[in-house]
């Protein structure tokens, strides 16, 4: 394979609360535990996520007093979902990208013990002497670059208003919004 760069450089495992809640560190969550119904809410049982709260969050920064609830993405959005619309307090399992960052009111919580890993990069990857053979195309996409902000708008377009459904035009409409960026990668 032949690595064509990133294009992202902010993917990172997270634990989000809404964007008002009154703390901004895992170290702060165990001591407020009862502000957040005692709960953390996960994502589905084999989730690398998941095993890394349990392995790594959990014991690190004392959170066994709260009930870690294991499920499924769709059932952790739904709670996120029911409680940044009431105003209440929520912490769930999350990574970047994800829709979620555009949809909701929310904050990814400091990690000072660096428990969910360093951030990482969404690299393309093509067949072996495709730069060879598009060197045009290959520097196009050696050049792209998305931060986490557009690709959650995106993604919240394609997968929320339009439901997975017509993601052409999903992109036709995130285009439309975003004349800058197009601008920005046609030169």
């Amino acid at each position: 394979m032949e690595d064509l760069g990133a294009w992202n450089t902010e993917a990172a495992l997270t634990i989000a609360v809404n964007e008002d809640a009154p703390i901004d560190s895992l170290d702060e969550l165990a001591e407020n535990a009862d502000l957040f119904g005692n709960r953390l809410v996960g994502i589905e049982a084999g989730a690398g996520l998941t095993a890394t709260t349990q392995d790594a969050v959990i014991p690190t920064y004392g959170l066994e007093g709260m009930e870690y609830l294991i499920s499924s993405t769709p059932a952790m959005l739904a709670e996120l979902e029911t409680a940044t619309e009431a105003g209440e307090n929520i912490a769930v399992t999350l990574w970047r990208p994800h829709w979620a960052y555009d949809a909701y009111p929310i904050k990814d919580l400091e990690d000072p013990e660096g428990t969910l890993g360093e951030v990482e990069e969404i690299r393309t990857m093509a067949r072996l002497g495709f730069t060879e053979e598009y060197p045009d195309v290959a520097e196009w996409i050696g050049n792209f670059e998305m931060s986490g902000e557009d690709l959650h708008a995106l993604e919240n377009i394609m997968f929320n208003e339009m439901s997975g459904e017509d993601n052409d035009a999903a992109i036709d409409q995130w285009v439309e919004e975003n004349p800058d960026f197009i601008a920005g990668i046609t030169g």
